[in-house]
């Protein structure tokens, strides 16, 4: 167990995946363990969902706070922000706010734009009362040292919590931009504007690549001093075997979301190249949430109309010890996202079991496998060079040993939960030494 200069009181706020399973959500709770066994008093504070229970074994929790249904509520009607909170509070049943989450239109920022510049506008916008409640809270349970919140979409509490409480501030960068380039105009201009006047009472960032974090250091407007990068980590011990993965049959797994942005239908069409136009034995095993039931409809139908239904499987969502189990059984993973990923769980999750993979020359894959060396890139939304990157790993036994190798020794060397636990409280001690 570290012994740290000094044990530090820690307010950690994320936002839920009401229910599911979300790398991000993954990562957070793995780390807020990790920082407890360091010697940290850690709490975590979840915002408009709960955690996925089974993430967070050892992590206490506190009440949910800006429950989505009623923050919803909040913005739409004037009378709602009247109600008294205790009857606010009935609709924050974890319950009630999964099945509810279950739509997509519930995530999707195109229809989130109003929402988002409220909560980004803090005391100032029409969730002020939970604001006040979330601060009322830190100050009867003891102020903490830190306040790490997990992006900067959460940035409208941090003037507040600066002024009341006077902790140091710490956020995450895990994506955020693209969820607001997603939002369209007139929106994005006015969120990047009022972040930047939030990033003010911020006092360290936090990206997970050296490129990620530079391009965030713009994005955000803030001095590259107030940018540390960090890996993110992943309990090596869930996920290491020490074999090379199985090459016959040889299958491609994929383990994400499943929208548009993930490109989904990128592998369909490149597994379908090789099947009907190389003659190859290859097949797909699928797992990740529905996001978009139309998009979802629109990938069964490619897998039907390429003749592939014999070689395509789809999983559902897999929970912490099934997605172990889940790379056992697949020989290559690929993750074809069109967005710039800023995470990347799985495909260090894939990496850190051994599994080689094939990944877009965008957002942090490219600083991910020059790192690992487990694996190859190939060009965002080329079904074709996907193809030319699977079929090059098949034809390559000795390659694709030397890359699983690779993958799995880099995995535990660089993204470790040990690793990011470390560097992390560094982080927050040299904040307030």
């Amino acid at each position: 167990m570290s012994n740290p200069s000094r044990s530090l009181k820690i307010a950690y706020i994320a936002a839920g995946a009401a229910g599911s399973y979300c790398g991000g959500c993954t990562r957070d709770l793995a780390l807020v363990r990790e920082l407890i066994r360091r010697g940290h008093d850690v709490k975590a504070i979840p915002l408009y969902s709960p955690m996925k229970p089974d993430d967070g074994d050892g992590v206490e929790f506190t009440p949910l706070f800006f429950g989505g249904i009623s923050l919803y509520l909040q913005q739409e009607s004037a009378l709602f922000r009247m109600v008294p909170n205790f009857m606010k509070r009935l609709l924050d049943s974890p319950s009630l706010i999964n099945k509810l989450a279950s739509s997509s239109a519930s995530t999707d920022p195109a229809k989130l734009g109003p929402l988002t510049l409220s909560m980004l506008s803090g005391t100032n916008g029409k969730q002020r009362d939970e604001i006040l409640r979330l601060v009322e809270f830190m100050k009867k349970h003891g102020t903490p040292d830190i306040v790490n919140i997990t992006n900067s979409l959460l940035s409208g509490i941090a003037p507040f919590l600066k002024e009341e409480l006077g902790c140091k501030i710490v956020c995450n960068n895990i994506g955020e931009d693209n969820f607001l380039e997603q939002m369209g105009a007139p929106y994005i201009n006015e969120a990047r504007k009022i972040i930047r006047q939030n990033a003010k009472s911020i006092d360290l960032f936090i990206s997970t690549a050296k490129s990620y974090g530079r391009k965030m250091t713009e994005f955000l407007g803030v001095a590259p001093a107030r940018m540390r990068f960090i890996r993110p980590g992943v309990n090596i011990s869930n996920f290491a075997s020490g074999a090379i993965p199985q090459r016959h049959p040889f299958t491609v797994g994929y383990l994400s979301s499943i929208n548009p942005r993930k490109g989904l239908d990128l592998l369909v069409n490149a597994v379908a190249q090789l099947v009907n136009d190389r003659g190859r034995q290859v097949f797909i095993k699928v797992a990740g949430k529905i996001q978009d039931r139309a998009y979802f409809s629109h990938v069964m139908d490619l897998v039907k109309g390429k003749r592939i239904e014999n070689r395509f499987e789809y999983l559902g969502e897999l929970n912490n010890e099934q997605k172990a189990d889940f790379y056992k059984k697949i020989s290559l993973f690929a993750l074809p996202s069109r967005a710039e990923e800023a995470l990347g769980m799985s495909a260090i999750e894939a990496q850190a079991s051994g599994v080689p993979v094939v990944l877009p020359f965008t957002g942090v894959f490219p600083e991910m496998l020059e790192t690992t060396r487990g694996g190859l890139l190939f060009e965002m939304d080329s079904s074709e060079h996907l193809a030319a990157r699977i079929d090059e790993l098949m034809d390559n036994p000795e390659g694709f040993e030397v890359l699983s190798m690779s993958a799995s020794k880099n995995a535990e060397k660089y993204y470790s939960l040990s690793s990011m636990g470390t560097e992390t409280e560094e982080a927050f001690l040299s904040l307030i030494s």
